[in-house]
Formats: structure tokens, C-alpha cells, sequence
């Protein structure tokens, strides 16, 4: 009360759509605890996987995982070290050194970078473990509700707040075929709507 004069119903209706997309946007790349899990940890790694440096909130990391018969690092983090020491060999196709990992409590992000020292031929290793957010985690999730490679790709951009003719041109594909692709979204998610498909994808816990 008062009532909402026509200019203030003008001004609304102007900026609903933007303040929509901004919405389903920051939904989407929601964390998937609505707790903050722990801060960031770095490793420094020497050429042959031993731990040369940490901070403590890495070796807090570290704790969450199933340690190797003979004590030393997990083997998804020495995976990701190891890629990232073969990329650093490389000039051409090189493979993303990263990798999320479920942890008690939610999902961990691992990536690594080779060092570059001057004088040193060993390949130093830096590797961050850190929460995973949910933009990092929406393929997955996608993935987990079966959706087919098309239909991850459409259902990021349903979820970004793109239109019809947007997603449709975008994709080069015909209104008629996005509205199938839809359809079938919509029934593997378990949602009704577009709005539905957003909430369903934010809210769903990703935690063990």
C-alpha cells in the first residue's frame, strides 16, 4: 500500500527479463552446499610426487581422501600432477590438468600448472584443490540425469535465460526440433517448466 502507479508497473515490466536472467544465472552457478566448504590449499609437488610445501588447509584437503597402500599422495591428485608435468613437455595437445572429486560434504576441484623455475630441469608442481561451484558442476549433473550431449548444451542455455529463437539459431537447429529436445528435458529432469528446470538443477544437493 498505495498501490503501484503506472509509471512504477512500466518501470517493472521494463526490467523484469533482465532481472530474470540474472536470476536463473546466479542459481545456476550456486554453490552446491548453501554452506561455504573450506577455503582453497596448495601443493607443491618435486619432480617425483613428494610433497615439498603445503598449506595446512591443503592437508586438511588431503585428510578427506583415501590415502595409497604406501602412504603416498591420492591417486586423483597425482594424476592431475602428473598431467600437468606431461603438458609442460608438450606444445601440442595438451589435456586439461584438473579433475573434480567427490569429497565428504560436497565436491572438490583439483587442478595443477608445472612450475617454472630458472636452472631447475625437475618439473616442480603446484597443485590447487579447492570447492567445486556449481558452475564446474552443472555438466556433471547434467550427465547424471542422463541427458545426451545436445541436450546438456540446450539446457545451459534454457538456464542462462536464452530465448527460443536464441538457443534455436544458436544451435542452427529448427523451432520445431529445440521444442522436442525440450520436451524430452523437461521429462528427464521431472520438470513442467523452464522456471521448474532452473530451480531443479540449483537445488539439487550434489554432496555425498
Amino acid at each position: 500500500m498505495p498501490a503501484f502507479s503506472a509509471e512504477e508497473v512500466r518501470f517493472v515490466t521494463a526490467i523484469a527479463k533482465h532481472l530474470g536472467v540474472g536470476l536463473r544465472k546466479a542459481l545456476a552457478r550456486r554453490q552446491a552446499d548453501p554452506e561455504p566448504l573450506r577455503a582453497p590449499g596448495v601443493l607443491v609437488l618435486g619432480a617425483h610426487m613428494e610433497i615439498e610445501a603445503s598449506t595446512g588447509q591443503a592437508q586438511r584437503w588431503l585428510s578427506t581422501l583415501q590415502p595409497t597402500l604406501d602412504g603416498g599422495l591420492p591417486t586423483p591428485i597425482e594424476t592431475v600432477a602428473l598431467q600437468a608435468q606431461i603438458n609442460a613437455a608438450r606444445t601440442s595437445t595438451q589435456r586439461p590438468a584438473r579433475l573434480r572429486l567427490q569429497v565428504p560434504g560436497g565436491w572438490l576441484l583439483v587442478h595443477a600448472d608445472a612450475l617454472k623455475t630458472t636452472g631447475d630441469a625437475a618439473l616442480r608442481v603446484a597443485v590447487v584443490l579447492e570447492p567445486a561451484g556449481r558452475a564446474e558442476l552443472m555438466p556433471l549433473l547434467l550427465a547424471l540425469h542422463g541427458l545426451t550431449e545436445r541436450e546438456r548444451d540446450i539446457t545451459e542455455l534454457l538456464v542462462e535465460g536464452l530465448g527460443t529463437d536464441e538457443i534455436a539459431t544458436r544451435l542452427c537447429i529448427s523451432r520445431h526440433t529445440l521444442r522436442d529436445y525440450v520436451k524430452t528435458i523437461f521429462g528427464k529432469v521431472g520438470v513442467c517448466s523452464r522456471p521448474e528446470l532452473t530451480a531443479a538443477l540449483a537445488q539439487q544437493p550434489l554432496a555425498a
